[in-house]
């Protein structure tokens, strides 16, 4: 179980709570969009101009996610390790990626669960 708040993309705006479970076959080996602005593909919809994608990867599993010029992106492990742009992540560990084009995560031994922040810079 992961909680995450974001704050609305414009001020005055009421927090709006949304909950939903993405299970691990929709996560398993790819990056699944589990919040967007507008529930792209059954995500939840929030205010806030970003796409939050979950992906669990096992040894061995790649995933790349590509950044449009002007987005940013954080990464949180929340489970297991991997590897991010051939750097080793830890449960609990986190990346910012700014002046990327990309970003490449690999499952390594320990399956990792883990979310990518798609942001504007």
């Amino acid at each position: 179980f992961l909680q995450v708040w974001l704050q609305t993309n414009r001020p005055g705006l009421h927090p709006v709570y949304s909950q939903a479970r993405f299970g691990a076959d929709a996560k398993s080996g790819r990056l699944c969009l589990i919040m967007s602005p507008d529930g792209e593909a059954g995500s939840l919809a929030f205010r806030q101009d970003a796409r939050i994608f979950a992906t669990v990867l096992r040894d061995g599993e790649k995933v790349e996610h590509v950044l449009k010029p002007g987005r940013v992106a954080w990464l949180h492990v929340a489970t297991g390790a991997l590897s991010v742009n051939d750097v080793a992540l830890s449960p609990g560990d986190g990346a910012s990626f700014t002046g990327e084009t990309s970003v490449r995560l690999t499952g390594t031994i320990h399956e990792a669960e883990a979310l990518l922040f798609d942001l504007p810079g």
